[in-house]
């Protein structure tokens, strides 16, 4: 089993318990959630948003820079890098670098589609500006 099919599988597990939940659970101004706004301007749905979430989950987990799923340990993010380089580079240095073309081809391994993830960038970037945790 590659390193990519054990962080899907994991995605998937998370996906298929939010799929189970209420869509109003998604529905709020935590970064997880779209708030009324968000879904007008940038078209995310809960529906879109019980899998997008997961996965930029997941993006940041392997980046280093939050730890969303214990599973996920240090020998499978590196085995995962060394599937995907461009994970790794974004990953090297002293502060991974977010950036929404790494966020789309990473999502795109996981099943989202090209438009949701750019969205969902811009939802997160705008969010963490709004908040003043972005320099």
């Amino acid at each position: 089993m590659t390193a990519t099919s054990r962080v899907g599988a994991l995605i998937e597990d998370r996906v298929s318990h939010n799929a189970a939940l209420p869509d109003e659970d998604f529905s709020g101004t935590e970064w997880w959630q779209v708030n009324e706004h968000e879904e007008l301007v940038f078209a995310l749905v809960p529906n879109t948003v019980k899998r997008i979430g997961v996965v930029w989950g997941a993006y940041e987990h392997v980046l280093g820079i939050d730890e969303h799923y214990d599973e996920l340990d240090e020998d499978l993010t590196a085995a995962f890098c060394q599937e995907h380089p461009f994970m790794a580079q974004a990953r090297g240095g002293e502060m991974p670098e977010i950036n929404w073309q790494d966020f789309v081809t990473f999502g795109a391994l996981f099943g989202c589609r090209h438009r949701d993830c750019v969205a969902w960038y811009w939802k997160v970037f705008f969010m963490m500006e709004r908040r003043g945790l972005h320099t």
